[in-house]
């Protein structure tokens, strides 16, 4: 049986190292040439990053009025309905929301089966937008926009918008590629450490991720409560903070 040896340093990394089989394809494989020795292990980098871009979602609803006030006059559904139109317009304007598409339904009482009257109304309404960092006052500008609207019909309730602070694709890719780079500098860096610790010259022969899906850092979201607009509340955009990613490879080394 072939000896393999475990080596521990700093207490962080393990090392394996063996003797091997003459193999062909040794460089490209976990096997080793012969009469060498390998050493196999991971090397983890942390990378900052910028998240660059939000993503919210604007919610309009029903205001107590309209939830409780009974049936509603065709004008009454025409002014919430040319209110919702203008919001749509503004989102349009902004260039950076998409939908708008609303219900205004009916809240009726039935008794025996029968309908009895009409309650009130319920309304659904939002917006998906994707706001990039640069864009942020354009956003908190219509957003004050919207705001200003609802407040003149009291008929319309503005809840806060729901926000998460991320990075866009494009960034978190060059962020990732960069926390590659930096385990790999540091991976070829320790040639001298191991051939130190194996008594031979050893040599970086290989490095592959380990990360097998997409490194999505945990990004801040804005956590707020269903507050009318009415309510004396800033919802403007959150600043960014800086986050941390991390790669990690696994490496091997061809000692001679």
């Amino acid at each position: 049986m072939k000896p393999i040896l475990y080596i521990s340093t700093l207490g962080l990394v393990a090392f394996m190292i063996n003797a091997c089989s003459s193999d062909n394809n040794a460089l490209s494989t976990n096997e080793c040439p012969q009469n060498t020795l390998c050493l196999y292990t991971n090397v983890s980098v942390s990378q900052n990053i910028m998240p660059n871009a939000y993503k919210a979602n604007i919610r309009i609803t029903e205001s107590d009025t309209l939830r409780k006030g009974g049936e509603i006059e065709p004008t009454t559904k025409k002014d919430i309905a040319n209110t919702l139109n203008d919001i749509i317009a503004l989102s349009k304007k902004s260039g950076f929301c998409e939908g708008g598409n609303h219900d205004l339904r009916p809240n009726i009482q039935y008794k025996d089966g029968a309908a009895r009257d009409t309650v009130g109304y319920t309304l659904g309404f939002s917006l998906e937008c994707d706001v990039p960092s640069k864009k942020k006052k354009e956003y908190d500008s219509f957003i004050a926009e919207i705001d200003k609207k609802i407040n003149k019909n009291k008929y319309l309730s503005f809840l806060a918008p729901n926000v998460n602070v991320i990075a866009t694709s494009e960034s978190l890719q060059e962020a990732q590629d960069k926390a590659f780079e930096k385990a790999l500098k540091l991976a070829k860096n320790k040639e001298d450490e191991y051939s130190k610790i194996a008594g031979k010259k050893c040599a970086l022969s290989s490095a592959d991720s380990l990360n097998t899906h997409s490194i999505q850092p945990k990004f801040a979201r804005l956590e707020t409560s269903n507050m009318s607009a009415y309510a004396d509340t800033s919802w403007e955009l959150p600043m960014p903070k800086e986050q941390e990613i991390t790669a990690k490879i696994q490496v091997k080394y061809i000692c001679k």
